[in-house]
């Protein structure tokens, strides 16, 4: 019997607190029965106790290759085929906003014009690559709702072949209030709407800088109590920059009071990071170490932290059934590349029926990721820059578990 290696443990001069990655539990010991275990001293403890650590994956057997089975369940998702397969598509350069921070700004916000026949070669990929699974499609922009048309036409499409089909957008919410929920819901199969908002009132309106004169945040809140009342998801990210990372506590305030009671709204944030276009108001990683704690704690006064769960790949980058594609046809790694044809790997055309191991290039682990004892719940973070960068939440576990060892302390 041995420890495993998937064991993250806090400890102080009273308590230890340790989290098994892989299996999800979290266990509090004092420290003499956690010395019994640190030091192997496995005769010390009552076999019936031996059986639950082993059932929590605190100990595993000698001949368990952890490690192993993990970067296996790994390859296995990534290569075979599942349930459910994500197309998402940017469907237009165009935006009516101008965020300070946006990726996509640097292409330019130009008009796109695209034809039934464009639509047509889109949905005869999706029904080429779905065989008879789940459809997942993600509507992306530029700013998505600014080709309704294009949504429309695939929709109803897809409901002519009887396709099963869910749908994602990514908005910026201005013209959600042009559209009749019961087309949400019913012909768009709308699931969820994620929108970004970078302050309260005003000064939401004014970083966002949109094509309007409107009072865009009231209008936007008012839209979401609507979509949720009708039983669609609202995800709300909060976009953190050095521009409004101080109005954090109000921010989450706001939305976590106002929106309390339903059960299909979530609410986090994430942060502007660094970039050569970007610095004046983008964290560099040192930053956001730095202040994550203050975010952190202004965050769980709203809601309850609930540690990441294990998974398989971080993002559809490194899975064979997701695909990143715009309304023309080429396909990209990474939603992030959209627009920068540069950048782009190939047009369906080229990708007929599944992914070719071009698109699978980001699928390895670093040394520093496979010998890490968060992989099960990382499994190697975002991989945009073509480094294997580790997700916030990964620091703010390891903040929660020490909470609970100041807890102890009191």
């Amino acid at each position: 019997m041995k420890l495993s290696i998937f064991n993250y443990t806090a400890n102080n001069s009273k308590k230890a607190v340790i989290w098994n990655t892989l299996r999800g539990s979290l266990i509090e010991f004092d420290m003499d029965y956690y010395n019994r275990l640190k030091n192997l001293k496995f005769n010390l403890i009552e076999k019936k106790e031996l059986d639950i650590l082993k059932d929590n994956g605190i100990l595993v057997d000698d001949d368990v290759d952890e490690l192993n089975d993990v970067l296996k369940s790994r390859e296995q998702y990534i290569k075979t085929s599942k349930n459910k397969v994500t197309f998402t598509i940017a469907l237009t350069q165009q935006c009516n906003a101008r965020c300070y921070y946006c990726y996509q700004a640097s292409m330019g916000f130009k008009k796109t014009v695209s034809s039934q026949e464009n639509y047509e070669k889109i949905i005869d990929f999706i029904l080429s690559n779905s065989k008879n699974r789940k459809i997942e499609i993600i509507w992306f922009g530029g700013e998505p709702l600014m080709k309704m048309d294009a949504i429309d036409y695939i929709s109803n499409k897809l409901l002519e072949y009887k396709v099963d089909f869910s749908s994602t957008i990514i908005t910026n919410g201005l013209l959600l209030n042009k559209i009749n929920i019961n087309l949400l819901k019913s012909v768009w199969k709308v699931k969820m709407i994620q929108l970004t908002f970078d302050g309260l009132y005003e000064r939401h309106d004014k970083r966002k800088n949109y094509m309007s004169n409107e009072n865009v945040f009231d209008n936007l809140i008012q839209c979401i109590e609507k979509i949720l009342e009708n039983k669609i998801k609202v995800d709300v990210r909060i976009n953190l920059s050095k521009v409004n990372y101080m109005e954090a506590d109000e921010i989450f305030s706001y939305f976590f009071t106002r929106f309390k009671k339903y059960k299909n709204f979530v609410c986090y944030y994430s942060y502007i990071i660094d970039d050569t276009n970007k610095q004046k108001f983008a964290f560099t990683t040192e930053e956001q170490i730095n202040i994550n704690e203050q975010i952190f704690k202004k965050i769980s006064k709203y809601r309850n932290f609930s540690l990441p769960r294990r998974r398989n790949i971080f993002c559809g980058v490194q899975n064979n059934q997701s695909f990143f594609l715009d309304i023309f046809g080429n396909i990209y790694i990474c939603e992030h590349h959209f627009w920068n044809f540069d950048k782009k790997i190939g047009k369906i055309s080229d990708f007929a029926c599944g992914k070719n191991s071009e698109m699978n290039i980001y699928e390895n682990l670093s040394d520093k990721c496979i010998n890490c004892v968060f992989l099960p719940v990382c499994q190697g973070g975002c991989v945009r820059n073509q480094i294997n960068e580790c997700p916030p939440y990964i620091d703010n576990s390891i903040k929660y578990i020490n909470s609970l060892l100041e807890e102890v302390k009191k």
